[in-house]
């Protein structure tokens, strides 16, 4: 016999915004792997707002209870729920990232927390560092003869960003929540207010203020803490690889995909009307149902696209392909109503802000080259 759940909707996590989506993910991802909660189901309404339900929890009041026991239960010298010693702390506000390691030190780190602290706070280094594939990273301040030293790539949703460390991805949010966890994200969750000084980590468009809009004329910050803070959890629901590459290995990552014609990386992601649990979501996330193509600039240069190309077979039939390559996907079989994108806004020292872009989907299948898997 099954126990139907009040669907809970938290109209402030907008879906169709990669702030919103992100905090939705990681609030199942708290709720899930952080509280004694099973079975908590995540779905989108037709607005595009998440959407919970599950057994002990009946309103908002309990999904903020449960987070709020998260944000206490995180130690004094952590900044990941269930995880010591990682990310490392940089001494100073200046130098190199000591949470960069090497692909060798990022699998003896992996093993170190299995053996001391359990499989689920190891995941998390494979969630932040690849162990498939290298970057090459110039000591900071470029000393003479310096040679660029290989680091293990980092997941792209935590993006060069000012002194920005893997630490502090993490540990800003999360310092600003714990002020007042519950006021902040029960914001969080019903209506967001932003805050002077809060950055958003990359993940929010709108929280850089710049000079010529700021009230005292500088540039600043305006961010929502606990969507923030909740987004950052979203990594926990993502996974690194590697593919083939024509000069070795190449990153994948959940959610984000290279375009046929940009190196600009574009994170797209779907929205579903079935309740699904963290499992099932893992599987949403990872089909492979949507190839991009990126348009170039009127002038032909090629710049973070402001619209992405998506192919994907909308109508839920069969096809048969005599190719080899990721089959497209039926959307309407898998519950998804609809897709969203956004792309790093790069600026000249920095990666910039996830900031939506716009779709233009067609059901004609993409070429092989633009399937990603």
């Amino acid at each position: 016999m099954t126990t139907e759940h009040p669907p809970i909707t938290l109209p402030a996590l907008d879906g169709t915004h990669p702030l919103g989506f992100l905090a939705a993910l990681g609030t199942l991802a708290a709720l899930d792997l952080y509280t004694p909660l099973d079975h908590t189901r995540l779905s989108f309404n037709g607005a595009g707002q998440a959407v919970l339900s599950g057994p002990g929890l009946t309103g908002v009041e309990d999904v903020v209870r449960h987070l709020a026991a998260v944000v206490d239960g995180i130690g004094p010298h952590q900044v990941i729920p269930g995880v010591s010693g990682y990310p490392i702390r940089r001494n100073g506000l200046a130098g190199d990232d000591p949470s960069r390691l090497t692909r060798a030190e990022a699998v003896a780190l992996q093993r170190t927390l299995i053996t001391e602290q359990g499989h689920q706070a190891a995941a998390w280094v494979d969630s932040i560092l690849s162990i498939h594939c290298d970057s090459l990273k110039t000591p900071r301040g470029n000393p003479a003869g310096a040679k660029p030293v290989k680091r293990a790539r980092l997941t792209p949703f935590i993006a060069r960003q000012g002194q920005q460390t893997v630490r502090s991805f993490f540990a800003a949010p999360l310092d600003a929540v714990r002020a007042d966890p519950t006021r902040l994200l029960t914001e969080a969750l019903t209506g967001w207010k932003r805050y002077e000084g809060i950055t958003g980590e990359g993940l929010d468009h709108q929280a850089p203020v710049p000079a010529h809009l700021s009230p005292d004329g500088k540039p600043n910050n305006w961010g929502v803490p606990g969507a923030t803070w909740l987004a950052t959890l979203s990594i926990a629901l993502t996974r690194l690889g590697a593919r083939a590459g024509i000069q070795g290995p190449e990153l994948t990552a959940t959610l984000w995909h290279r375009t046929a014609a940009s190196s600009t990386p574009v994170m797209a992601w779907p929205l579903w009307s079935p309740p699904l649990d963290r499992h099932a979501v893992d599987v949403m996330l990872s089909l492979p149902y949507i190839g991009l193509l990126d348009e170039p600039a009127a002038d032909g240069s090629l710049q973070t696209p402001a619209t992405v190309l998506v192919h994907l077979d909308t109508e839920p039939h069969e096809q048969d392909y005599d190719d080899d390559r990721p089959h497209p996907l039926h959307l309407a079989n898998y519950g998804i109503t609809s897709l969203h994108a956004a792309a790093r806004e790069r600026g000249k020292h920095n990666d910039g802000p996830l900031r939506p872009v716009r779709l233009t989907v067609t059901d004609t299948p993409a070429p092989a080259a633009a399937l990603l898997a």
